[in-house]
């Protein structure tokens, strides 16, 4: 019973020092990709029509998300190791809403389009 017990902490460590690797590694090219696309709708020398501008808007916006999911898995990795600060600030609903329906209407309008061909 004790060698199972062993094996098993061996595991869960395993596993979670790879979703701690594998968030870290998953933010840079997260980042770079979310700043392009900042960078694309900053410039005004870039002339992009305004669907161009709703796609890279809501890339950005869903890339804040997807670097809010990868936080919390890191956060997770490091609650498991008991080494965890906590930063309790007021969050805004309204925009957390507003980012998860545009990520909606955008996923719908998607699947209508494929849905029509």
């Amino acid at each position: 019973m004790e060698e199972k017990n062993k094996k098993l902490r061996l595991a869960n460590k395993s596993r979670d020092d790879f979703s701690a690797n594998t968030s870290h590694e998953m933010r840079n090219p997260l980042h770079s990709i979310m700043h392009t696309a900042q960078y694309v709708l900053d410039n005004p020398e870039n002339n992009i029509t305004a669907k161009d501008r709703n796609d890279l808007n809501l890339l950005v916006q869903v890339g804040r998300k997807m670097s809010m999911l990868i936080n919390d898995l890191i956060d997770l990795s490091q609650m498991r190791k008991h080494n965890l600060r906590l930063d309790k600030k007021a969050v805004d609903l309204h925009v957390q809403i507003k980012i998860v329906l545009d990520m909606l209407a955008h996923v719908m309008i998607k699947q209508t389009i494929q849905e029509q061909e």
